[in-house]
């Protein structure tokens, strides 16, 4: 068997480098667009195996049997995809099997000898699009290896790789394996659990937008009688304060307000952070608002800037109270003070505009009614106060 020149095949092999750089240019950028799409954040690493890696597995192949005229390496272009999340995965792997002709797909690390010592990776050996086959005039081209990891698994893989796969012995020390298995088995844990905080912050998420948009359109309609102070009821003791943040949250988007103001007091008996609480006194001060205890509603909003100053939202919320009960100059007050702390909120201006029409105060209404139309052009209701103003100033000319 005739053995190939290394030398002949490397200038070959770094002949064609050049090209097969181009091709990973173009797929990257092609990868980046479809990953923008998809509103997906994940790492792209690119690379052109090294010529002294190709030919050891050229060796490798040839020392199996393989005929050297017939050896094919299929590694030769890779890209890397590393996403944050688990649930990411399936959307990148769905990408790459609308976008290319896969080939061959493998998950690593289903069926784990020890050598693939918690490796945990989707491997697509895909064809090149014939679109980019004909732009570069290749022949024959190369298929390129596409890999789908987590951050973590990444790091895991690029750890493992230069204790394991590089080394020249494998750990036969049991106490040693025990190390390693520990920190797989921590490292996938913790892409479980970032998975399901993720979850929990998207719910969240969603039921402050919920509650939020709820509470402005009860700002905007005439305001209950006012109710007297009540006293709190008695509270169950929680044991997992992110959840019952969650379950008061709930409540108040259904209506339930009595359930969400004895949820959003049982927290505060917690004592948690001072941040915290304001957080929470500013939910209360909103679900109390809702039941028309107006008193009620003011004093949470009261401890809750005293709780935490810099909170933009809790002053928003407390001059929404006193844009309702027509106290407009105080919260004219409170919505300048918030929007020193947070610019550009078109709900504040919004709101302190149409204090300062109700005060008179035209000029300044109509310019935070073109604030609002510049960062929200088609806000309807900042155009109606807007023509409405012109009109009350013309009047008064």
């Amino acid at each position: 068997m005739s053995l190939p020149n290394r030398k002949i095949l490397e200038r070959q092999y770094e002949a064609d480098r050049r090209l097969n750089e181009l091709i990973l240019q173009e797929l990257e950028q092609r990868f980046r667009g479809w990953l923008e799409a998809e509103n997906l954040h994940a790492g792209i690493k690119v690379r052109v195996k090294s010529f002294p890696s190709w030919f050891d597995k050229v060796l490798k192949k040839i020392r199996h049997g393989v005929d050297p005229e017939r050896v094919q390496i299929h590694d030769v272009l890779g890209i890397r995809l590393v996403c944050p999340f688990l649930e990411d995965l399936k959307t990148i792997e769905e990408l790459i099997r609308q976008n290319f002709e896969v080939l061959e797909e493998e998950k690593k690390g289903a069926v784990q000898s020890f050598k693939e010592f918690g490796y945990n990776s989707t491997h697509f050996l895909v064809s090149l699009p014939e679109d980019l086959v004909e732009q570069l005039a290749l022949s024959p081209p190369l298929p390129c290896e596409v890999q789908v990891r987590t951050i973590l698994q990444d790091a895991w893989a690029e750890v493992e790789h230069e204790l394991i796969y590089k080394s020249k012995f494998l750990p036969f020390d049991q106490p040693l394996k025990r190390k390693m298995a520990a920190l797989n088995a921590n490292l996938t844990l913790s892409d479980i659990i970032f998975q399901e905080i993720r979850e929990y912050q998207r719910q969240l998420n969603h039921e402050l937008d919920k509650r939020r948009h709820h509470y402005l359109a009860t700002v905007q309609t005439q305001p209950g009688p006012l109710r007297e102070l009540e006293s709190e009821e008695h509270h169950t003791p929680i044991d997992n304060l992110d959840q019952a943040l969650l379950d008061a949250l709930t409540a108040h988007n259904y209506n339930q307000y009595k359930k969400a103001i004895n949820l959003y007091s049982a927290i505060l008996k917690l004592a948690p952070q001072p941040f915290v609480q304001s957080l929470v006194l500013v939910h209360r001060g909103m679900a109390y608002f809702s039941e028309s205890l107006y008193e009620n509603a003011l004093d949470d909003f009261d401890r809750a800037i005293s709780a935490d100053p810099q909170n933009s939202k809790a002053f928003f919320y407390r001059g929404t109270v006193r844009h309702s009960l027509e106290e407009f100059s105080l919260a004219i007050t409170d919505f300048s003070r918030s929007l020193e702390l947070v610019p550009y909120q078109p709900e504040t201006l919004m709101l302190r505009a149409e204090s300062l029409a109700r005060c008179g105060r035209l000029e300044e209404a109509g310019s935070d009614c073109d604030a609002v139309i510049d960062l929200e052009p088609d806000n309807e209701a900042a155009h109606k106060l807007r023509h409405r103003l012109v009109v009350e100033t013309n009047l008064v000319r």
